[in-house]
């Protein structure tokens, strides 16, 4: 791992600076693979700050310099990130299966964790609730096994929005809570400010407003320190609400307006939807319902577009194609494995037969290599 990584959860200027440096020091060397390497990273640090489009054109790049599994399943779940992130929802199932396959063929579990992890935002975003508790708690299983930090972090706080969709608040507020005092130990600027955001949310929905207000704007100012422009549309949007429930309408609006600005500069396409409709409910709060409705069409338009580009029906019908090839392919390798033994099996009859004096000792033989014999998955 380049150190430019390592050092982006809490300083993605800096990772930047480093990754700079790392892809002159492989161009001028012609190392592909390392080019590759270096882009791939591009992509991961410039997804966590929120511009979506270049980052998935970084992991694209990184595709087309090498076929070495573990940066090509990286990248397609970088770009699957991505496209859950810009409302892309069946070309995002796509690549997280791409990675998810190679991920499998390696045992790679803590991979295959992030995996699952992410296949439960997307059935989340797809309103399929139960798919979306089942991803999650796989992920959190595997997670714990690992003793994951940050996977935990990640994969409570996905299921405490799955609760927060379901209106356990408690539910909810315990399990981002725990997501928090994760981020803490690990030092995640970034990962402390989503947090933050969360727990102000569920306090918002609680009522307890002040609360949300003082956990919201600390999450602001922690987004700032890190540029994380994507987390800024959201904490704008979470204060301006905040403002247009104590019907300060004024400060409502200059917040909406920069989680509009921040929000089409990363094309997030929660974020755009979400502020379209806080528009439209603070002119009507206003009594100005033209506006008002103006807005609510236009979120609606949206909605409209982004639903047209995901299919629910389909996007379930992918993943049981993948998950029956994948039991089709185990299928397979068990009848290998069974076929190879009876021909050993044979072999070792008809030597048995042909002569008593060799049957003790090829027996033996057999047995040993046979225990030794790692059988290993397509």
């Amino acid at each position: 791992m380049h150190y430019g990584l390592k050092v982006y959860p809490s300083n993605s200027s800096q990772a930047i600076d480093l990754l700079e440096k790392a892809e002159k020091m492989a161009k001028s060397k012609n190392l592909k693979l390392s080019l590759a390497y270096t882009y791939n990273n591009f992509g991961i640090v410039t997804r966590v700050i929120g511009d979506y489009p270049k980052a998935i054109d970084y992991s694209k790049k990184a595709l087309s310099l090498t076929k070495d599994e573990i940066i090509v399943a990286s990248s397609h779940n970088n770009i699957g990130a991505c496209q859950r992130n810009m409302g892309l929802y069946e070309a995002s199932l796509k690549s997280f299966l791409k990675a998810l396959k190679i991920y499998d063929g390696k045992k790679d579990f803590l991979n295959q964790a992030i995996i699952n992890n992410n296949l439960g935002l997307v059935y989340k975003s797809l309103g399929v609730i139960e798919k979306a508790k089942t991803y999650h708690q796989k992920a959190i299983e595997a997670y714990q096994k690992l003793n994951h930090k940050k996977g935990l972090s990640e994969a409570y706080n996905n299921l405490a929005i799955v609760y927060t969709e379901e209106n356990s608040l408690e539910q909810a507020l315990e399990y981002f809570k725990k997501s928090l005092d994760f981020e803490i130990q690990l030092n995640d600027k970034r990962g402390i400010a989503e947090s933050l955001n969360n727990v102000g949310g569920v306090y918002y929905y609680l009522e307890q407003t002040d609360s949300a207000f003082i956990y919201f704007n600390k999450a602001l100012k922690t987004e700032y320190s890190i540029q994380n422009f994507a987390g800024l549309a959201s904490s704008y949007n979470n204060i301006g609400d905040v403002h247009l429930y104590k019907q300060d309408y004024n400060a409502a609006k200059k917040c909406f307006d920069s989680a509009f600005f921040y929000a089409k500069k990363t094309k997030s396409a929660f974020d755009i939807e979400n502020t379209l409709n806080y528009y439209a409910l603070l002119y009507e709060a206003k009594n100005d319902y033209k506006k008002a409705s103006e807005f609510y069409k236009k979120k609606g338009v949206f909605h409209d577009s982004i639903q047209k580009l995901s299919n629910v029906k389909q996007l379930q019908e992918l993943e049981t194609k993948y998950q029956t090839a994948k039991k089709d392919s185990e299928i397979a390798q068990n009848r290998a494995d069974l076929a190879e033994k009876e021909l050993k099996l044979k072999k070792k009859n008809t030597m048995i037969f042909g002569s008593l004096g060799f049957a003790f000792v090829l027996g033996l033989l057999g047995y040993l290599l046979y225990n030794q014999q790692k059988i290993k998955n397509n």
